[in-house]
């Protein structure tokens, strides 16, 4: 399979494969600092699926008549949603999906990663981009590649 271990088989002791231009890439977005986030996300090319739980959470706020805080599962509903269409009907090989990432949390990552796979059927790279500065180690195992911008 050209290097590149199936996405099953990220996280186990094999060095990481080199980057495929011709699969669909997956961005898990990470830094402390949201303004960092958008501010990098701002520089993204604007054909590139965008998914953010705290721009969701933002948009169903201002949707409310009364302006109340969304319930966190309806956030999560439709973050889930978003990202079963997008994996489903919006993705081809050309695709660059930035997803938002609050934490470093493992097993979130692994389950993303799964999703993602279950959805898609395709192969695809699973890539970090994260600041130097919140970078922890031990993450790079369970990526394809790790990128940082500042």
């Amino acid at each position: 399979m050209n290097g590149i271990p199936p996405s099953s088989e990220i996280g186990t002791e094999r060095l990481r494969p080199k980057h495929r231009s011709d699969w669909m890439e997956f961005y898990c977005v990470y830094a402390k600092d949201a303004l960092a986030i958008k501010k990098y996300l701002g520089k993204v090319n604007a054909k590139a699926i965008k998914i953010s739980y705290i721009d969701i959470y933002n948009k169903l706020t201002k949707n409310d008549v009364y302006l109340s805080e969304p319930n966190e599962m309806v956030v999560y509903s439709k973050v889930y949603a978003l990202l079963q269409k997008t994996l489903l009907i919006d993705c081809n090989e050309e695709t660059k999906v930035y997803y938002v990432i609050s934490d470093l949390d493992k097993e979130m990552i692994k389950g993303l990663r799964s999703m993602i796979k279950d959805f898609y059927k395709q192969p695809f790279t699973f890539i970090l981009v994260s600041r130097d500065q919140d970078l922890e180690k031990g993450y790079n195992s369970l990526f394809h590649d790790v990128k940082t911008f500042s």
